[in-house]
């Protein structure tokens, strides 16, 4: 005969020999059958099961109490012959040869210590001893904690030995399940992180290797206060040095779908016209906008202007053949949007800036629940027509991850409108819109990963009263935003971004990689690692700088992109170039006092000891102070960059005075793109 199955892990069931669930009534009477099955074949006394389960009740009540569980199991579980149930008028006991248990199973497989054994016990694993049923009594919550981690440890023992047979094996899902297992059942445990990072890095995928780095430093740090062992620094070294899956580098790999996609012709979007007739639904229609542009960009198959350039054209009568020179861009996309109520009423038309014909026209009726499968479909539509056109024919593309609240996304968009404008008072309307959104919906990553940038821009432009807090707070935003969609390549770019503001390099380069391999043809994320990249003393970065730049070039933001760019030819002695960019950044805004200052410094190398006091005059003319406060600026990882960076200030007339030679103060980091 079949024995009595009982299901001990993740919660409690017992099931007869014919697979049908046996109802028990009561907790305490489930709690006294389950701590009899933890201890098959073993006599308890009526004393020892008193105090574990009543031993807050009088002597008298709490052996009423027993007896009454006692009668209830024997109705449940049957009071024959054939019962597992064998009681004494002094003990209780559950036929061994009559039932099975999960944890019994996993017992038994544990101590056979072969791979399939280990492999089946850890899939018996499925949650917490007894979860979901618990007692007021200090005696049993004593001893459910202490079984508990036994066998807790237990499985973590079967895991880690399993794990340890996988680094022979190619870098296959298996492995890297297992190790995801073993740090949900234990997140200190550094081989299950060293094998992901192993792992990862075998894949190919540099930037996520250094993110499992990053959350085993910070378990360790939080929970143990240590730092990760020397094993694990080493397998992360081990992975930066790592070669790509077809042995090029990480960063070759990364640089292969930019340059694929580079010579291909461009599509920009051009901001739809609102035709609601409410002019407070501008921001619907742009927020559209941006969204078609993000479905685009997903085909990656193609050039997409960012909606930063595209948008220079906003509320402007334009001539496509113009706005196809000025972007330069093949394609243009222009539309019109009305939304009445809950309707949405899209017109769209690709037009050849060539030769000024319209390639596809279509109009589309909606309701406002389906506007994101309706963006999806233009992106869609686009795509299937201008793919033939570009020799490529597959069609696979991703899906991005839409909000599940609608009133959410209303609220990002608006916050989005707010972004377009570089005041303190638009930031801080933005942030509160986006704060709404993931109030809303708090599985919503793009909202998260423009809260984030809100505070960046706070950092940026100086506005925050308190800096550390305000770093926090981007990184909190941000690594949320990825946890939610590790696909976004929004959500990596302001992960690193967030990574570079805590001083941490090297995993702010790595996610700023993960972000354009995301979306190779992002300008902002392309340029921002390119900056990192120059800050590590890399002039491979300048190549990226100087391709986000014409890949939009109506960036609203480019009078900085020019400074940074200005900054890293100064740092290769390219001093000519750096002082025609920064002057080129001068005339894009000319009260932008950083690039007065780049300017200074690429002079002084010049020997145009002249030239350099105006540009530091002009400096202190539009930013009262800032020449001051820069007196300690060191940017660079490496202090001979720094050095060389002041040498020409020093030659340009800037004072001498002690400086950090380190980017540990936070007042010093001005240069996040």
């Amino acid at each position: 005969m079949k024995p009595l199955r009982f299901t001990l892990l993740g919660g409690f069931q017992v099931r007869d020999t014919a697979g049908t669930e046996i109802a028990i009534s009561g907790t305490k009477v489930a709690l006294l059958l389950a701590y009899l099955a933890l201890r098959p074949g073993q006599d308890h006394s009526r004393d020892k099961l008193i105090n574990l389960l009543w031993s807050d009740r009088a002597e008298e009540q709490a052996r009423a109490s027993l007896r009454q569980a006692i009668w209830a199991l024997r109705r449940a579980l049957g009071d024959s012959a054939s019962s597992p149930l064998v009681v004494t008028s002094a003990s209780l006991c559950l036929n061994k040869d009559q039932i099975e248990t999960d944890v019994g199973d996993i017992e038994r497989l544990v101590a056979e210590n072969s791979v399939s054994s280990l492999r089946s016990a850890t899939g018996l694993y499925r949650g917490r001893l007894l979860e979901g049923l618990r007692v007021r009594d200090p005696a049993f919550d004593a001893f459910l904690r202490d079984e508990g981690t036994r066998i807790h440890d237990l499985v973590v023992s079967a895991c880690t030995r399993l794990l340890e047979t996988q680094r022979s094996e190619p870098a296959g899902a298996e492995g890297a399940k297992l190790a995801k297992a073993l740090l949900e059942l234990d997140p200190l445990q550094e081989a299950a992180h060293r094998y992901l990072i192993w792992h990862l890095a075998q894949r190919g995928e540099i930037g996520l290797a250094a993110r499992q780095y990053r959350e085993c430093c910070d378990v360790l740090r939080r929970e143990l206060d240590l730092d990760p062992s020397a094993e694990t620094q080493a397998a992360f070294e081990e992975a930066k040095q790592s070669q790509a899956p077809d042995g090029g580098t990480d960063e070759g790999q990364l640089d292969k779908p930019f340059l694929t996609a580079w010579e291909k012709p461009k599509i920009a979007v051009l901001p739809f016209l609102n035709l609601s007739g409410d002019p407070l639904q501008e921001y619907f229609s742009d927020g559209v906008t941006e969204e078609i542009i993000a479905a685009l960009a997903l085909w990656r198959s193609f050039p997409v202007i960012s909606s930063s350039s595209s948008f220079a054209f906003k509320g402007r009568a334009v001539d496509v053949k113009q706005v196809g020179r000025d972007l330069d861009a093949r394609y243009v996309l222009e539309g019109s949007i009305r939304k009445s109520g809950t309707e949405v009423r899209v017109t769209a038309q690709l037009i050849d800036t060539a030769s000024g014909h319209h390639v596809w026209v279509e109009k589309f009726n909606r309701h406002l629940e389906d506007v994101f499968s309706l963006q999806d479909e233009i992106a869609g539509r686009i795509a299937a027509t201008l793919e033939p056109a570009m020799g490529n024919v597959e069609l696979n593309r991703s899906r991005r991850e839409h909000p599940v609240n609608l009133d959410a996304w209303d609220f990002c968009l608006r916050g989005k409108a707010y972004l377009r404008s570089w005041t303190e008072n638009d930031t801080v309307m933005a942030r509160r819109m986006f704060e709404k959104a993931v109030e809303l919906d708090p599985g919503y990553s793009e909202a998260f990963a423009d809260l984030a940038w809100t505070h960046s821009r706070d950092l940026l432009m100086e506005w925050s009263e308190d800096r550390e807090h305000s770093i926090e707070r981007m990184h909190a935003a941000a690594k949320r935003a990825v946890e939610l969609d590790d696909s976004s390549s929004l959500a990596h770019y302001r992960l690193s971004t967030a990574y570079l503001w805590r001083n941490e390099h090297e995993l702010a380069i790595a996610e700023g990689r993960q972000a354009v391999e995301l979306n190779p043809m992002s300008a902002d994320a392309l340029h921002a690692l390119g900056n990192k990249i120059d800050l590590a003393g890399d002039p491979d970065g300048i190549p990226m700088m100087e391709r986000a730049l014409m890949l939009s070039p109506l960036h609203p933001q480019r009078n900085m992109q020019l400074t940074f760019l200005a900054r890293a030819y100064l740092n290769i002695h390219q001093y000519e170039k750096a002082t025609e960019t920064a002057r080129e950044a001068i005339q894009r805004q000319p009260d932008y006092p950083h690039a007065y200052y780049i300017l200074a410094a690429a002079l002084g190398h010049l020997e145009d000891k002249e030239s350099a006091g105006v540009a530091l005059a002009k400096c202190e003319e539009v930013h009262p102070g800032f020449v001051e406060r820069r007196s300690g600026w060191a940017p660079y990882l490496k202090p001979e960059s720094n050095a060389h960076l002041h040498e020409g200030l020093h030659k340009a007339g800037v004072q001498d005075r002690a400086r950090t030679e380190s980017r540990n103060d936070p007042a010093q980091r001005h240069n996040i793109s």
